[in-house]
Parts: structure tokens; C-alpha cells; sequence
């Protein structure tokens, strides 16, 4: 971990601890205190995409870099608020994850009055079974948490998984 985030703005640098960032109406981005956050975080005006950051956002999140365009992936769906994407490690025939825009690493790191943030990633699984046409055959839904439940990369997300029988109990 680092002790400070590092913010670039318009080639303006500038370190700040336990801060995140978060985009405010007039498009421009302010700070908010918080005790959780701690990382390395670069980020250019002239480089926003087409749905910016509101909120959270790590530089070196595999996640957030396919959010804002930096790595490629096979999108099913998106909104200003999620992205769905296959995953290039399927463990199913259907095998998508479901990422909120803002980075969280986990549903407990989400506060009380942002837990809206899971209500629109449920939404966007709705649109990606009903894209694919899941909802007859069947899909699971997972969440991991931790290290230990096999999260791999630590950015909140949801799998569908889909196209086999799964088994009970998972994992």
C-alpha cells in the first residue's frame, strides 16, 4: 500500500492522503476524505473517456483499467454506472463480470448511503441475462470477498456464470 495518493489534473500534481476522488456536476473532480483509501492514482483531464469516474477510481485496478478504456474487453453491456464484460478465464461457457464504475474492493467497503452503487450492478446483471437470454436455462451469481473466497483482483464484482450444471455446494 501507499501512504498517499498521487493526483494529476490537467499536468497539475498534487499528493494527498487518504483521499479519493470524485466528479462533481460541473464535470470537474473534488476530494473527499477517507480513511480506507490509500494508492497511487494518476488521472489527466485531456485523457477522460466518454463515462467518467464518479468516485473511486485505482490506477493500477486491472478493472478500473477496462473501465476507462485502457485494457480491451469483450463488453455485453454498459451504463454510466457498470460494465459487463466476458471473462477471459471462463469457468463456464457463459462466464461474464458485472464491475461497478466507482472502485470498491469489497460489498463492506461500500458505505451505508452509496450501497446504491450494488443496486444498479443488480441492474446491469438483469440487462446482461436478458442480452444473452440466461434467464430460461439458468445462471449463478457470485460475489467473492478476500483473498480467501478467491477474490483475484480487488475491485467489487459479480460473475454470471452460465451454459453447464453448476454444483452444489460451489467451490
Amino acid at each position: 500500500m501507499y501512504p498517499h495518493f498521487l493526483m494529476e489534473t490537467a499536468g497539475t500534481r498534487a499528493a494527498i492522503k487518504n483521499t479519493s476522488l470524485q466528479l462533481n456536476e460541473s464535470n470537474e473532480f473534488d476530494t473527499v476524505s477517507d480513511p480506507h483509501i490509500y494508492g497511487i492514482i494518476f488521472i489527466r483531464a485531456k485523457d477522460r473517456k466518454t463515462y467518467q469516474p464518479k468516485g473511486r477510481f485505482m490506477d493500477n485496478c486491472i478493472f478500473c483499467k477496462i473501465i476507462n478504456g485502457d485494457i480491451p474487453a469483450s463488453k455485453v453491456f454498459e451504463d454510466e454506472h457498470t460494465v459487463v464484460f466476458n471473462d477471459i478465464n471462463p469457468q463456464a461457457p457463459v462466464h461474464m463480470l458485472v464491475i461497478p464504475r466507482q472502485h470498491y474492493e469489497s460489498v463492506h467497503d461500500i458505505e451505508p448511503q452509496n450501497m446504491d452503487i450494488m443496486k444498479q450492478v443488480f441492474a446491469a446483471v438483469h440487462e446482461a441475462v436478458r442480452i444473452k437470454g440466461l434467464a430460461s436455462q439458468g445462471y449463478r451469481l457470485v460475489i467473492n470477498s478476500g483473498k480467501s473466497s478467491g477474490q483475484t483482483v480487488p475491485h467489487i464484482h459479480v460473475h454470471i456464470l452460465s451454459g453447464r450444471n453448476m454444483a452444489w455446494p460451489p467451490g
